[in-house]
C-alpha cells in the first residue's frame, strides 16, 4: 500500500545517473563503482604529472596502481585479456615474435613487432591475414583506447596489468598532452583536488560514453570467453573424431557421445549465461550446439565439418563493414527517408555543412587531398581515411541531427556511408538499390560481360563512371567503384579472381555463392581476401539451417545469371528455375565426370601386370620381378630370352608357353630325331623358385585382356572428357562468339605445315600443336576462324588465315604452304547441321549439336586408341621403342595443368602454385581435404595454423544446386519471388552466424533492459517480421537494434510488439536495472512502474504521466486522472479473478471494499513467454500472506515479492474485502497517448 518515502522529483523515475547510466533509469543518484574508480586514476594521473619535467623523457612516464573498475582500468585489463588469450599466443609463438616488442596502431589495429633470435626463418614473414583472424579483439579494445589518435602503444600482456604511459591514459580523459612542467604541475594539484576527469564530461561525448560503456566492456569480454569456449569444444570434437578413425567410438555412437562429455566454459563467456546445468561451467557437447544453433552431427563426415568449422580463424568484418551504411539496414531504410537524403545531397547543404559544388560525396570528401597510387591500390584504407575525416565527421553528425529530428535513429557513420553511395544521382541506385546487374547505370553482369575477367569488369566500371561525368578523374572513379560494388556485388572485389572464372559460367556461381555466405557472416570481408581464401573457406559446409538458407539464396540468384548466359530465359517462375537447375546439375556432373577423367593416369600394362604380380607374390622385390634369367627348355629360335616373370605375365606366357619348335630336316631325306612332347620354363637364377612362382600365379588374370579391360574404359573416358572440355570451352565464350560457331556455316580443320626439299620430298607437321583444331564459320557474310586449343584451354580467334578452302592452299593464299585437311567426326549428324541458320537469340552451346558436332571431331583428331599399342608396354618379347616420354608428353598437351593437378595429389606443392589451382573445366584442385587440418591438431598447435597447413582443397564447387532442406519448395518460392531482396536480407538479417552474434549471445542481449525481441509488420507488407528493437525512453519508441554495436536505428516501429520473456529472464534485467539504477524504492506503484520498465513495455510518457497522477495528500494518492490513463470503471472493475482474461502483462489496481472502493494498492502482472502468470508486489503484507499460504513459497526479486497466479492465492485476498481493475500494458500506453492530445 501507500507508504511515507518521499516522493521522487518530478514524479518520474529518472535517475541522475551517473556516465554509464541509462538516460532514463529510474532511481536517485547514487555514486558508481566506475566513478568513484575514475576519481581515484584522477588521484595517480596527478601524481605521474608532477614528474613531468618538459624533456624527452616525459614519453616514458607510467601511470601507477591504475583502479581496475576505472573507465581506463577496465579497458586496458580487456586489451591485456585479448593479448594473452589462446589464440593470439599460439600466433606470436608460431611467428616467433617477440611479446613484449609489439607495438599496435590503434586506429589500423596493425602491429609492428621484433622476432625472437631463436626463430624459425620463414619464406613470407609472419602472417599478417592470420594477425587479421586472431587480433579482432585486440584491434577492438585499442581501437577504444586510441580514441582516434594514430600513435602507436604498447598493449598490456595480461589483464591484470595495472600500469600505462602517461601521454595515454591522458589522452584517453582529454587531458591535455604534451604540456609544460609549470601547468602540468598545476593541473595536478587540479586533479588531486577534485578527483574527476572534467574533459569528458557534457552531452557532446555521449557517444564517446556510450563507445566506453560498461556493457560494451563486458560484451568485449564475452567474445574473447566465446573464442576460448568455441576452441575448446573445437578441439573435444577433433579428439572425437580421432577417437571414431582409431575404432575406440564406433560411427553409430557419435550422438550419445555428445549428450554424455561435457565442456567446460570460459568464465567470461556468454555461454555461463544460458546453459541449464547447475554450477553453469560445464554443458554437454550437445546442448552447447544446440544453444548455439547448429546442427547436431551424427556422422564422421559431419564431426568432421563441424570441427573445421569451429577450428578456422574465424573471419573479421572491417570496421566499416560492407560500406553500405544506412542503406543496408534490415528492416531496410524507408524509401521516403531514402529519397529525402538524395534530395537534400543534391541541394548540397545539410545544416552547416556545403558540399561546395562536388559531383557527389566522396570528391567533396577528397577535395583538398591527394593519393598516391600505392595508396589507392587499398581503396578501403582511404575511403576508412576519408570516412574518419573532419570534413567526413561534420557531413556525418550534420545528417544524424537531420534525421534525428525526424526520429530516425541511426549513427552519423552510417548516414555518412549511405551518403557516399546514394549520392546526388539517382542512377547510383537505379531500380532495385539492391540490383547487382546494373551498378551506376552499367551492367555488370550480362551480355557483354558473359565470359569476361571480372578485373576488366571492373576497369570499364570505372571508366563508365568517368565517361558519364559521375566521376571526376580515374582516382575517383576508382574509389567510386569499390564502394559500389561493395554492396551491390562484392565478388568483384575479391583478388586474384582467374581469368577463366567469369561470369555466366558455373565457376562463377560456385565463387558467388562463397563470397555471399562470407559476407553474411562478415560484411565486407571479401574485399580483403583472395580467390583462393574465399574458396578454400567456403568448403565447410553450412553448419545451421541459417546458414544453409544463406547458401542456397545466394546460389539461387547466381544460377538466374547462369541460365541467362547459358541460353536459358531468365527465370521468372519456379519451373523456369527448376529448368535452370537441371540444366547446371547436368552440366557440373558432366564436367565433374570430365575432370577426374583427365586426372586419371593412362592405364600402362607394365604396371598393371607388377601390380597383380605383387599381390601374388607378397616376398618378392620389383628387380627379381624383372631379372631376365628365365628360358624355354629345349630351346626356342623364335623366343630364344632370356625372359623376366614381368615379361612372360605381360605376354600372358607364363603358363601359356609357346609351342614346341619343330625340328629342322638332317639329311638327304629330311629325316631326324623326333621333337620333344613338350618343353617348361627354366631359369638360371639360384635365388628364383620358378615352381613356386607358377603354383602361386596360375590364377592371376590375363594381363592382355585386362589391359583391353582398362585401356577401352579409359580411352572411353579420355574420349568423353576431350568433347566435354571443347563444350565447356565454347561455352565460356562472349554471346557473339558463340552465335557465330552456332549458327554460322561452319567447317572444322587441322592446319598442317608442309615443307619439300629440293628433292621434292614432303615433310608435313600440325601446327601449332597437337590437339589444335581451326573452325571457320561464316555468318551474315562475314568469316571468323576460331582456334581450338587443348593444349592452352584456349579459343582464339585467328585473323590470318583470311577466308580459305578446306584442303592444300593454292600459291597465291598467303599460307601457299599449308594443307588445311577437313576434320569430319565419325558418327551420324542431322542433315544440314554444318549450315548457316538465321538466328538471333543466345544460344544454349554447352548442349547444342553444333558444338557437339565440333567436339566430336576434336576427339577425331585426338585418336587416343592410336596410343594403344604403345601403352601395352614392351617386354623382351616385343621390339623395344621408349614410350613413357611420349605418353607424357601426349597427356601434358591434352590436359591443361594436369602436372599441377598431379602434384597436388601426390602431396607436391610446386613453388608459385599456391592455395590451390583451377583445371580446365573451372573445378578448384588443392592438396587435400581440409578435414586433414583437424588431423594435424597437435599439442600446442593453434587452430590457425592447424587449419592453415592443411586446408588446400575445395570441394563443394563441384556439388550441383543446392537443396538445403527436404521439403524446401516454400523456401525456394521465396527466394525465386524476393531474389536478391530476400538474399540481401538473410544476409543482413541472419544473426546467427559465425561472426555475427551466435544464438547465445542474442539469449543474453534479450535479458537486458530496453531490448527486446520481437515482432513488427512494416508498411504494406502482409506478414510480420522478426526483429531486435531497443527501446527509446526518451520518446516512448522502439527502433531497430543493431545487435553487434548494440545501437538502434531507423525509423520508430510503430506496431512492435516485444516478445514476453520467461519470469527468469524479467527477474535478471530487474536485476540489471537496479544494479544500473541503484532504484530501491517502495511505494507499490513506483515499483510496479519500475517492473513494467524492466518488461520493456512502458515507456518514460507513461511512467511519467502515471506518477505524475498519483498525489501525497488525502485518503488516498490516486486521482481520477490516475483511473482515467488505467481505464478504471465500474464495468471493468470485479471480484472474480480469472486467469484466461489476461492475455498480456499489465497493471493491477485493487481496490478496498471497506475504503468507498478506493484504489488501495497497485501491482505488476507479468505474462511469461510460457503463457504463465506472475504477480510482482510490494509492500501489501495481506497479499503476500494470501499468495504465500497458497503456495508455499516466497520469491525476491529487487524487493518485490514474486508468486505464481497457478492458485487460488489471489482470489483468496479479493474474498478478504477487495475488488480489481487489470489494465494491459497496450491499454495503459494508448490511454496516456489519447489522453496527451
Amino acid at each position: 500500500m501507500n507508504a511515507p518515502d518521499k516522493p521522487l522529483p518530478p514524479a518520474r523515475l529518472q535517475a541522475a545517473a551517473p556516465e554509464n547510466a541509462a538516460p532514463g533509469s529510474p532511481g536517485t543518484r547514487i555514486p558508481s563503482p566506475r566513478a568513484d574508480a575514475d576519481g581515484e586514476l584522477a588521484g595517480q594521473v596527478a601524481s605521474a604529472l608532477r614528474q613531468v619535467k618538459g624533456d624527452g623523457h616525459d614519453d616514458a612516464i607510467m601511470v601507477e596502481n591504475i583502479p581496475p573498475n576505472s573507465t581506463f582500468g577496465q579497458w586496458w585489463s580487456q586489451l591485456g585479456r585479448a593479448m594473452e588469450s589462446p589464440q593470439v599466443r599460439d600466433w606470436m609463438r608460431e611467428n616467433g615474435i617477440n611479446p613484449n616488442s609489439v607495438m599496435i596502431d590503434p586506429n589500423t589495429g596493425k602491429i609492428t613487432y621484433q622476432r625472437r633470435p631463436s626463430a624459425a626463418a620463414q619464406p613470407n614473414g609472419p602472417d599478417d591475414k592470420g594477425w587479421a583472424q586472431v587480433g579482432a579483439q585486440v584491434r577492438d579494445a585499442a581501437r577504444v583506447i586510441g580514441d582516434g589518435n594514430p600513435i602507436p602503444f604498447k598493449p598490456p600482456l595480461s589483464q591484470n596489468s595495472n600500469s600505462a604511459p602517461l601521454w595515454l591514459v591522458s589522452q584517453f580523459y582529454k587531458e591535455q598532452e604534451h604540456i609544460l612542467p609549470d601547468h602540468a604541475h598545476e593541473r595536478a594539484d587540479e586533479l588531486a583536488r577534485d578527483k574527476a576527469f572534467t574533459g569528458v564530461s557534457g552531452p557532446r561525448f555521449a557517444d564517446l560514453h556510450e563507445t566506453r560503456g560498461e556493457d560494451e566492456v563486458e560484451r568485449q569480454k564475452a567474445l574473447v570467453g566465446n573464442t576460448q569456449t568455441l576452441n575448446t569444444v573445437g578441439r573435444e570434437l577433433n579428439y572425437l573424431l580421432e577417437r571414431i578413425r582409431s575404432g575406440s567410438i564406433g560411427s553409430g555412437d557419435v550422438l550419445d557421445y555428445l549428450q554424455k562429455n561435457k565442456v567446460e566454459l570460459h568464465p567470461d563467456s556468454a555461454y555461463r549465461q544460458v546453459g541449464s546445468t547447475d554450477s553453469g561451467s560445464t554443458i554437454s557437447l550437445k546442448e552447447f550446439l544446440e544453444i548455439n544453433g547448429w546442427d547436431v552431427p551424427t556422422t564422421p563426415e559431419e564431426v568432421e565439418n563441424l570441427t573445421n568449422y569451429l577450428l578456422r580463424p574465424e573471419l573479421q568484418a572491417p570496421l566499416h563493414g560492407n560500406y553500405g551504411g544506412a542503406l543496408e539496414w534490415q528492416p531496410p531504410l524507408a524509401p521516403e527517408a531514402a529519397n529525402q537524403l538524395r534530395s537534400d545531397l543534391r541541394r548540397g547543404k545539410i545544416g552547416d555543412v556545403d558540399l561546395n559544388g562536388a559531383r557527389n560525396v566522396v570528391e567533396y570528401l577528397m577535395q583538398g587531398k591527394s593519393f598516391t597510387p600505392s595508396e589507392l591500390a587499398d581503396p578501403q584504407r582511404v575511403l576508412d581515411s576519408l570516412i574518419r575525416s573532419p570534413k567526413g565527421k561534420a557531413l556525418g553528425e550534420a545528417l544524424q541531427a537531420k534525421f534525428d529530428a525526424q526520429s530516425i535513429k541511426g549513427s552519423a557513420t552510417d548516414w555518412l556511408l549511405a551518403a557516399m553511395s546514394v549520392d546526388k544521382d539517382n542512377s547510383f541506385r537505379a531500380t532495385d538499390p539492391r540490383s547487382r546487374h546494373h551498378i551506376a547505370g552499367f551492367a555488370v553482369t550480362g551480355n557483354s560481360t558473359w565470359g569476361k575477367p571480372a578485373s576488366g569488369i571492373v576497369s570499364r566500371l570505372a571508366e563508365h563512371l568517368v565517361s558519364t561525368g559521375k566521376a571526376s578523374s580515374p582516382e575517383a572513379a576508382a574509389l567510386q567503384a569499390h564502394l559500389l560494388l561493395s554492396t551491390r556485388a562484392p565478388e568483384f572485389l575479391v583478388k586474384d579472381i582467374p581469368d577463366q572464372v567469369t561470369p555466366g559460367s558455373h565457376s562463377w556461381v560456385s565463387f558467388v555463392t562463397a563470397v555471399e555466405r562470407i559476407e553474411a557472416q562478415s560484411p565486407g570481408s571479401t574485399a580483403g581476401m583472395s580467390y583462393g581464401q574465399v574458396m578454400l573457406h567456403a568448403e565447410v559446409a553450412p553448419v545451421s539451417a541459417q546458414e544453409r538458407y544463406v547458401e542456397y539464396a545466394a546460389q539461387q540468384e547466381a544460377l538466374k545469371d547462369w541460365g541467362s548466359a547459358n541460353g536459358m530465359p531468365y527465370p521468372v517462375t519456379e519451373g523456369q528455375m527448376n529448368d535452370v537447375r537441371d540444366a547446371f546439375d547436368a552440366q557440373i556432373t558432366e564436367l565433374s565426370a570430365a575432370s577426374q577423367t583427365q586426372s586419371m593416369p593412362m592405364p600402362l600394362r607394365k604396371e598393371m601386370a607388377l601390380e597383380q604380380l605383387r599381390k601374388a607374390l607378397p616376398g618378392m622385390d620389383t628387380a627379381t620381378l624383372e631379372d631376365k634369367s628365365i628360358t624355354l627348355e629345349p630351346a626356342h629360335s623364335d623366343f630364344p630370352g632370356p625372359y623376366s616373370i614381368l615379361d612372360l605375365y605381360m605376354k600372358d606366357a607364363l603358363h601359356h608357353r609357346p609351342g614346341v619348335e619343330e625340328p629342322p630336316a638332317v639329311g638327304v631325306l629330311g629325316i631326324g630325331p623326333p621333337p620333344p612332347a613338350d618343353n617348361h620354363w627354366v631359369t638360371s637364377s639360384s635365388t628364383l623358385n620358378l615352381s613356386e612362382v607358377l603354383e602361386k600365379t596360375k590364377d592371376l588374370p590375363s594381363m592382355p585382356n585386362v589391359f583391353q579391360d582398362a585401356f577401352g574404359e579409359y580411352a572411353d573416358g579420355i574420349e568423353k572428357s576431350v568433347a566435354t572440355q571443347v563444350k565447356w570451352m565454347v561455352s565460356r565464350l562472349p554471346e557473339e562468339d558463340r552465335k557465330n560457331l552456332e549458327y554460322g556455316e561452319i567447317t572444322v580443320v587441322r592446319e598442317v605445315d608442309v615443307d619439300k626439299d629440293n628433292f621434292g620430298k614432303e615433310t608435313r607437321k600440325r601446327v601449332p600443336d597437337d590437339n589444335c583444331l581451326l573452325v571457320k564459320t561464316r555468318r551474315n557474310n562475314q568469316v571468323h576462324i576460331y582456334e581450338i586449343n587443348l593444349r592452352t584451354a584456349k579459343i582464339t580467334e585467328r585473323t590470318d588465315l583470311g577466308d580459305f578452302t578446306a584442303g592444300k592452299q593454292p600459291s597465291n593464299h598467303t599460307h601457299y604452304h599449308k594443307d588445311l585437311e577437313e576434320v569430319i567426326p565419325s558418327g551420324e549428324y542431322a542433315p544440314g547441321l554444318t549450315d548457316e541458320k538465321i538466328q538471333a537469340a543466345n544460344p544454349k552451346s554447352f548442349g547444342s549439336a553444333r558444338t557437339s558436332y565440333i567436339a566430336d571431331a576434336m576427339v577425331k583428331d585426338v585418336d587416343i586408341r592410336s596410343f594403344k599399342k604403345e601403352a601395352e608396354g614392351l617386354t623382351t618379347l616385343d621390339t623395344e621403342v621408349p614410350f613413357y616420354k611420349k605418353v607424357n608428353e601426349f597427356l601434358l598437351n591434352l590436359i591443361p595443368l594436369r602436372s599441377a593437378i598431379v602434384n597436388f595429389q601426390n602431396g607436391n606443392i610446386g613453388e608459385g602454385v599456391g592455395d590451390l589451382a583451377l583445371d580446365i573445366f573451372g573445378f578448384a584442385v588443392g592438396l587435400g581435404a581440409a578435414a586433414r587440418g583437424a588431423k594435424a591438431v597437435a599439442a600446442g598447435a593453434s587452430a590457425f595454423s592447424k587449419f592453415a597447413q592443411g586446408a588446400k582443397i575445395v570441394g563443394r564447387a563441384a556439388l550441383g544446386s543446392f537443396n538445403p532442406l527436404s521439403g524446401a519448395d516454400d523456401l525456394a518460392r521465396s527466394a525465386l519471388k524476393l531474389g536478391r531482396t530476400t538474399l540481401t536480407a538473410g544476409r543482413n538479417g541472419v544473426n546467427h552466424l559465425r561472426g555475427a552474434l551466435r544464438s547465445v549471445d542474442l539469449t543474453s542481449l534479450a535479458k537486458k533492459p530496453g531490448i527486446a525481441e520481437g515482432t513488427y509488420k512494416a508498411a504494406n507488407a502482409t506478414e510480420e517480421a522478426k526483429v531486435f528493437a531497443k527501446f527509446d525512453d526518451a520518446t516512448g519508441n522502439w527502433h531497430a537494434l543493431n545487435v553487434k554495436t548494440r545501437k538502434p536505428f531507423g525509423e520508430p516501429l510503430e506496431n512492435f510488439k516485444a516478445d514476453a520473456v520467461p519470469v527468469e529472464a524479467l527477474r535478471d534485467k530487474l536485476e540489471k536495472l537496479h544494479a544500473k539504477t541503484g532504484y530501491t524504492g517502495t511505494i507499490c506503484y513506483e515499483k510496479t512502474m519500475f517492473v513494467g520498465m524492466a518488461d520493456n513495455a512502458l515507456p518514460l510518457k507513461t511512467r511519467e504521466a502515471v506518477l505524475g497522477s498519483v498525489v501525497r495528500s488525502g485518503d488516498s494518492n490516486y486521482t481520477q486522472r490516475y483511473k482515467d490513463l488505467m481505464g478504471i470503471t465500474a464495468e471493468n472493475t470485479s471480484a472474480v479473478f480469472r486467469p484466461a482474461d489476461i492475455t498480456e502483462s499489465g497493471v493491477i489496481n485493487f481496490m478496498s471494499n471497506r475504503a468507498d472502493g478506493n484504489i488501495v494498492h497497485t501491482a505488476y502482472i507479468q505474462k511469461s513467454s510460457d503463457g504463465k502468470l506472475y504477480i510482482y508486489n510490494t509492500n501489501q503484507a495481506g497479499l503476500d500472506k494470501a499468495m504465500f499460504d497458497a503456495t508455499g513459497t516466497l520469491d525476491q526479486s529487487v524487493g518485490a515479492t514474486v508468486f505464481s497466479l497457478d492458485n487460488d492465492g489471489l482470489q483468496k485476498f479479493l474474498d478478504s474485502g477487495f475488488t480489481f481493475s487489470f489494465t494491459p500494458n497496450s491499454t495503459l500506453n494508448a490511454n496516456v497517448t489519447r489522453l496527451a492530445t
